[in-house]
């Protein structure tokens, strides 16, 4: 491993100024990192800051991102993608990327979605940290590509995932339904949350995708408001045998009334949202009476409110 590494360095230290001396070097280092890769783990941290570094840099960025893009296509391994994750996370919290370099990152975990996501395992965490909307914040189509990433996930992938990665997956749907950039992706967003309902096998996971829709109704878009009102509630009527006793107590004791004082807070063209989410409120407690009426606060205190 230290000959490996001691090798990776001094290759890092090879530069004339001449492009494709550079270029030379970095796809050599790939190269050997990928004949290398059953001691990845092991190698990659010693050689990862100087790696960055080189990316990050205007003089070496080109051939260097060039060459993580190969390692990322043809090394991406059991061994290898827990760090590769957590580096493209590492990409996207740096100042020093433009927008349509951001955008060839968000290619690449494209491309592992589609081709390679079988192997991911550990890495999943710091891929979904990285594809987060605050980190294109005023950048819109690469929001769009991000967003592209989390629909491979939640059409394709999040069905054989641990439960621990579908509840952060429902926070990110729930971070593309509010960012502001772009008001198509938190429609869209928004029904993604049909793909959740569909695994949602415990009451954490119920808990969750109420408790992060509901403050979206108070959405001041009027559109992302009114479709937060339909999917809430539409979730809640067409799963409900599949919620548990305190999943409706904690509905009827918290969140309705969260969601009624949200509501009336003086809002701008906000009266379609209000008459809709008590219509909703109405119908929703009428349909499901059964489920709420032993709920203490529900029938004598929440309405005669």
């Amino acid at each position: 491993i230290e000959q490996v590494v001691e090798m990776v360095q001094s290759m890092f230290s090879i530069n004339d100024g001449a492009v494709k001396t550079r270029e030379w070097s970095m796809f050599f280092i790939t190269d050997l990192l990928i004949a290398n890769m059953s001691r990845f783990e092991k190698v990659w941290p010693s050689v990862l800051t100087n790696f960055v570094s080189l990316m990050e840099s205007p003089e070496s960025q080109e051939p260097s991102l060039s060459a993580f893009f190969k390692l990322l296509r043809e090394g991406f391994t059991s061994e290898s993608e827990k760090p590769l994750c957590e580096t493209l996370k590492l990409l996207f919290g740096s100042k020093k990327f433009s927008s349509e370099t951001r955008g060839q990152i968000l290619d690449q975990i494209h491309f592992i979605l589609s081709q390679s996501s079988q192997v991911i395992s550990g890495g999943w965490c710091s891929l979904l940290d990285a594809l987060r909307p605050a980190n294109f914040k005023d950048e819109e189509n690469i929001l769009n590509s991000a967003f592209r990433c989390l629909q491979i996930i939640c059409n394709d992938l999040m069905f054989s995932l641990s439960q621990e990665t579908q509840m952060q997956i429902i926070n990110l749907i729930i971070d593309f339904a509010s960012q502001t950039i772009d008001i198509n992706v938190s429609l869209s967003a928004l029904g993604l949350l049909w793909n959740l309902a569909s695994i949602a096998k415990t009451p954490e996971m119920w808990k969750l995708i109420f408790q992060k829709t509901a403050p979206i109704i108070a959405d001041p878009r009027n559109d992302v408001s009114i479709c937060a009102v339909n999917t809430f509630f539409s979730l809640i009527i067409s799963n409900s045998e599949l919620l548990t006793e305190d999943i409706y107590q904690y509905l009827a004791s918290d969140l309705f009334t969260k969601i009624v004082d949200s509501i009336v807070e003086p809002r701008e063209k906000s009266e379609a949202t209000q008459q809709l989410a008590f219509h909703e409120l109405a119908h929703c407690g009428r349909t499901l009476w059964a489920k709420f009426k032993d709920v203490d606060v529900f029938p004598d205190q929440f309405w005669h409110r």
